[in-house]
């Protein structure tokens, strides 16, 4: 994960983000390892230029979160009394540029709740970038691909 978390970094940056703000389970998986249940409670992964990934996720996920995610990820736990914006605020924190984020799956809502979180931060789509970035397999992807076919060829 360390390797992904770098080329995504080393890319938004190149792209001008200061950071990427993720909410699709596919684009966290890829990042981060941890692929949360879709729910209608709020996740995001807030990967910045530099640093630590910094996971926002609802005290039910925490265990499955800390389990799943590298050693040096932070974590924002919120509970749903107290709802995600704090959490996500924290999370947030010094970012204050261009914010990437997924047009294609966050929704009005919370991307209206992220833009009051970091108010310095301009948000644009980052689909494109992330899309570009899963085209391209490292050798672990290849061999579980590989490994896929083989399987499909015996079943077939």
């Amino acid at each position: 994960m360390t390797d992904r978390r770098t080329r995504v970094q080393e890319a938004l940056s190149a792209e001008g983000f200061g950071a990427l703000l993720l909410a699709s389970p596919a684009n966290m998986a890829y990042v981060c390892g941890f692929r949360p249940t879709p729910l209608k409670r709020f996740i995001a992964l807030v990967v910045p230029r530099e640093g630590p990934l910094r996971l926002v996720a609802p005290s039910l996920e925490e265990e499955a979160a800390r389990s799943a995610t590298p050693d040096g990820t932070e974590l924002f736990v919120w509970r749903d009394e107290e709802g995600p914006r704090e959490a996500l605020a924290r999370a947030l924190e010094g970012v204050s540029r261009r914010v990437g984020f997924e047009k294609a799956y966050l929704t009005v809502a919370y991307h209206e709740l992220s833009a009051a979180c970091a108010p310095g931060a301009r948000f644009d789509g980052c689909d494109e970038l992330l899309a570009r970035l899963r085209a391209v397999k490292d050798e672990q992807e290849l061999e579980r691909l590989r490994r896929a076919a083989r399987i499909v060829d015996r079943t077939v």
